[in-house]
């Protein structure tokens, strides 16, 4: 009975932010709050979520370079009310490596420069919250 309750609780929180992301795909952007309301419902709706923080960083930089703007703005949530095609434009085809998530943050670096210097020049901030499958992971900042 509970695990029915849940599907159909997981079920409404979808169809209502596939309905707001759907309008956010529209001419007029939605706010920032209207944009991460939706997508942490999402998120939290999702039976499957990368699983671990490092995943999600590699999850982000690949939908970014796959210039898939609706997952990234899942992985980032408030992001649709950015212009994607416009931050995106001039991004050229980087390959990033990913250190170890402490303090809220996964250190990385484009593979040149981390070969080169041996060490991190970027930082990803997460977010986090709990829910019924597990902690999941979402961007708030993206350097």
């Amino acid at each position: 009975m509970k695990t029915k309750m849940i599907i159909k609780l997981q079920y409404c929180c979808v169809l209502a932010a596939t309905s707001v992301l759907a309008a956010s795909c529209s001419k007029s952007k939605p706010s920032f709050a209207e944009a991460e309301r939706t997508a942490l419902q999402v998120i939290q709706s999702r039976a499957s979520w990368p699983e671990s923080p490092e995943a999600l960083c590699k999850a982000f930089w690949g939908a970014r370079g796959n210039k898939d703007y609706r997952r990234l703005q899942i992985l980032w949530p408030g992001s649709a009310s950015y212009d994607w095609d416009k931050i995106c434009a001039k991004d050229a085809n980087v390959k990033y490596v990913f250190g170890t998530f402490k303090d809220n943050r996964v250190p990385y670096a484009s593979e040149e420069y981390y070969r080169a210097h041996g060490s991190y020049n970027l930082g990803m901030l997460l977010g986090s919250f709990e829910t019924p499958q597990g902690k999941r992971y979402y961007v708030i900042s993206g350097n």
